[in-house]
């Protein structure tokens, strides 16, 4: 009898009960960070607040994805639509770090020189709350998102609760845009980091783990294959496709397409090959 609990219908279910769950805390601690940072008038939870909205809007693409690709399940089989959901989720949340990070930047240079006072106490409780968010949510999701740059995320979250220490042993009120500044140099790392990866990808059109130039050097190797041309990778609802052209030096074989599309498979993990095979004997064959 089959483990109902490893089905893929039951793995599912659980990704989108935690999402649910997720989205919801999120929401909350996300209106409660914003109306803290309101009100007490610190940087360092105002930040926490735009890191709080990114996740929100992170677990809200990915429930999203789920609710309307259920077939997709990323511990098992990685496919294009997933993939695409993965960067629709890393990049709206780098929008919403860099127009936070914008937006505290320009409150930076007023508070060093009018320092405003910030309810310590409650900053430090916040911050390592904030904290304990980080590490529930990671954990939560950590089969679904792609991450980028996920440990200068957690060095941000561990500066921001040292600056809620600070804060609350020191009196000196510019430890607030100190701590800010930190971590602001801290997003920028991990932001660039992030675009740079999606860009890559976008531009493309192919996972940055796959280079088109293996793939046609290992076809080339190929003892019955004399050269490859016109080479394409892309995605499709299918998932990777592979598209070219193939002169063979041996006679026509029906198989032979369905052999190569096997070892692009295994060796490459394309799904889809989109042949046009020439063989010796001048016979050509359209392998779809």
């Amino acid at each position: 009898m089959s483990d109902l609990k490893s089905s893929p219908h039951a793995q599912m279910q659980v990704l989108r009960q935690q999402l649910i769950w997720l989205t919801g805390l999120l929401v909350i601690f996300a209106a409660s960070f914003l109306f803290a940072s309101w009100r007490m008038q610190s940087l360092i939870v105002r930040v926490a607040g735009g890191l709080i909205l990114a996740d929100l809007a992170a677990a809200s693409v990915a429930f999203m994805g789920y609710r309307f690709a259920r077939q997709d399940l990323p511990m098992t089989n990685r496919t294009a639509r997933f993939i695409r959901q993965e960067l629709l989720v890393t990049f709206i949340s780098s929008l919403i770090l860099v127009g936070y990070g914008v937006r505290v930047a320009l409150d930076i240079p007023e508070r060093f020189s009018e320092p405003v006072a910030v309810n310590s106490n409650s900053v430090f409780i916040l911050t390592a709350a904030f904290f304990l968010i980080n590490i529930l949510s990671a954990w939560l999701m950590r089969k679904i998102l792609n991450r980028g740059g996920f440990s200068l995320r957690i060095l941000s979250v561990i500066t921001m609760t040292a600056g809620g220490f600070l804060l609350l042993k020191s009196s000196w009120q510019r430890w607030d845009p100190v701590i800010a500044i930190l971590m602001t140099l801290l997003y920028v790392l991990a932001i660039w980091d992030v675009f740079k990866s999606v860009a890559e990808l976008l531009q493309q059109g192919v996972p940055t783990g796959i280079k088109l130039s293996k793939v046609v050097q290992g076809l080339e190797k190929q003892v019955d294959i004399n050269t490859v041309s016109q080479a394409r990778l892309c995605w499709e609802d299918e998932g990777l496709q592979f598209t070219g052209k193939v002169v063979l030096n041996t006679a026509y074989d029906p198989s032979r397409g369905d052999a190569i599309r096997n070892y692009l498979n295994e060796t490459f993990g394309i799904q889809r090959a989109v042949l046009e095979l020439t063989f010796s004997d001048d016979t050509k064959s359209d392998n779809d």
